[in-house]
């Protein structure tokens, strides 16, 4: 199966404006080396990513196309992680799965999908 790049092209005028798309790129490999057994969920999390990057979708529907990606799948974190936008972690802890959001002072559970926990942080 060949790894097409045919739908960055139309994003490259973007780049200035959003640094944040060449972390895409950058790592675009080592998780579709993670996801190259399950390209439908590769695809639906380059959508997800890209739709969220471009204001089109908010940051709830990003967690819930990533905690159906992550549901006893840990090993998928480090490489996922880089992908997410800047400020944003993520970290399995005894198979759930915690995704840091910045936003408040303190830190808190937003929300639980699944096994995964929102959480604004710093």
């Amino acid at each position: 199966m060949k790894v097409s790049h045919q739908w960055l092209q139309p994003r490259y005028h973007l780049y200035y404006e959003n640094p944040q798309t060449l972390d895409i790129i950058k790592y675009e490999k080592l998780v579709f080396s993670c996801l190259f057994y399950q390209p439908e969920k590769w695809i639906e999390f380059r959508s997800a990513i890209c739709a969220y990057l471009t204001k089109r979708k908010s940051p709830m529907s990003l967690i819930k196309t990533l905690s159906a990606l992550f549901i006893n799948k840990p090993y998928l974190i480090p490489g996922i992680s880089k992908l997410m936008p800047k400020g944003c972690r993520i970290r399995s802890i005894k198979g759930n799965t915690f995704v840091f959001f910045p936003g408040v002072s303190n830190p808190s559970v937003l929300l639980k999908v699944s096994n995964v926990y929102i959480i604004n942080i710093f």
